[in-house]
């Protein structure tokens, strides 16, 4: 979200007018100039002046739901009320009827299509987002070796989260812990790291948000 400071939430020293963009975050810099920080108390009733190129006010970098083109938006709104002259809106449609089932396989087709998924891989469309894959990742994978043991870094919030997951369903063995070692300030020393050679899987979440921290692989050929 587009935010400008007013005298009535700038910081007592100075009143600027550096516009912000980001939805959701509770102190965010200005892009330019000093790198004031500005709050969000009066975000619904800013000023919104940073114009993107189709012709928005602003742009969402926030997780959960991505930057959809104005030519999709556009369509659904024509559509909102009856879907493909349907008579029904998107929102009421039975996940029975054939107009559902037609988007549901349309949707899979392209995500096949661009992406090469194998015809011996399924594609499902679920609720859950990425916690669900905490139960999905161990019950798929600890039984790939008989000692059902699954290699875990925790590398922040979420990769401790899922070690408490992996624990119901099988044998979790730490392999470092970026948490209680730095405070998720620098990886751990790759000379520190304890890997199982028995483990089914080794597991790291490469994108810890909370922590703001972000794996960097590079792949070296031996």
């Amino acid at each position: 979200m587009a935010v400008k400071n007013t005298k009535k939430n700038a910081p007592k020293s100075k009143v600027t007018k550096k516009v912000a963009t980001m939805a959701g975050a509770k102190k965010t810099a200005a892009k330019s100039g000093a790198g004031k920080k500005l709050g969000n108390s009066s975000m619904s009733a800013a000023v919104r002046n940073h114009k993107i190129a189709d012709g928005r006010t602003c742009y969402n970098f926030s997780a959960g739901p991505c930057v959809l083109p104005k030519a999709v938006l556009d369509q659904c709104a024509a559509e909102l009320y009856s879907y493909k002259g349907c008579g029904q809106s998107v929102l009421e449609l039975s996940h029975r009827c054939d107009d559902f089932r037609e988007m549901s396989q349309t949707t899979k087709n392209e995500i096949r299509k661009f992406l090469k998924v194998p015809k011996n891989y399924t594609i499902m469309l679920q609720q859950g987002g990425a916690t669900l894959q905490y139960t999905a990742i161990v019950k798929n994978l600890i039984g790939l070796k008989p000692a059902g043991v699954a290699n875990l870094m925790v590398t922040g919030l979420w990769s401790k989260q899922n070690a408490a997951e992996m624990a119901k369903h099988g044998k979790v063995h730490m392999v470092a812990n970026n948490l209680t070692d730095n405070n998720c300030t620098k990886m751990v020393d790759p000379k520190k790291w304890s890997i199982d050679p028995k483990g089914s899987f080794f597991y790291l979440c490469a994108s810890e948000r909370h922590q703001l921290y972000l794996c960097h692989w590079s792949q070296r050929r031996r």
